[in-house]
């Protein structure tokens, strides 16, 4: 049974230490993907920071990140293990039914995130949330296989 909570530091470390080759590759253009104790503080400092399990099993971690200089402005995330596929369908509701006006009611009316060109789970996952891709940044840096999706209007999701 798939169930969606508060993220805990135990659950965001054991994703991390399971992370799927996709999150893996991704996350590599931005960080040092082995630095669990980094990522799950980094994780933990999000506004909205959730984990979601599979018969108790964290499978996948998601969130939202305010820009410290525009407070309308998140930086949303998430990675997930080999089985957090399996929590596409609920996570997609959860985001567009309490995520979003959560957001939305805290100020944030823009949002953005960095996928991996060739994750195109990730980039048609986005699109349908309504997010549009906008750029790549650092071209010629090792950031050159991201795709800035980005989403300006929350209401459209």
């Amino acid at each position: 049974m798939i169930e969606i909570t508060d993220a805990k530091p135990n659950d965001i470390a054991l994703i991390a230490a399971l992370l799927c080759d996709e999150d893996v590759k991704e996350m590599s253009c931005t960080r040092r993907v082995g630095d669990v104790v980094r990522l799950v503080s980094d994780t933990m400092e999000s506004e909205y920071c959730k984990v979601v399990t599979d018969a108790g099993l964290p499978i996948m971690a998601f969130g939202a990140k305010r820009f410290p200089f525009d407070p309308g402005f998140a930086f949303v995330w998430g990675f997930k293990t080999d089985l957090g596929w399996r929590a596409g369908r609920s996570v997609t509701k959860h985001i567009k039914r309490t995520m979003i006006p959560a957001l939305r009611a805290s100020g944030v009316s823009r949002a953005a995130c960095l996928v991996h060109r060739e994750n195109g789970t990730s980039c048609r996952w986005l699109s349908h949330l309504g997010f549009a891709p906008k750029a790549t940044p650092g071209v010629g840096s090792p950031h050159r296989d991201l795709i800035l999706y980005f989403w300006d209007d929350v209401d459209a999701a």
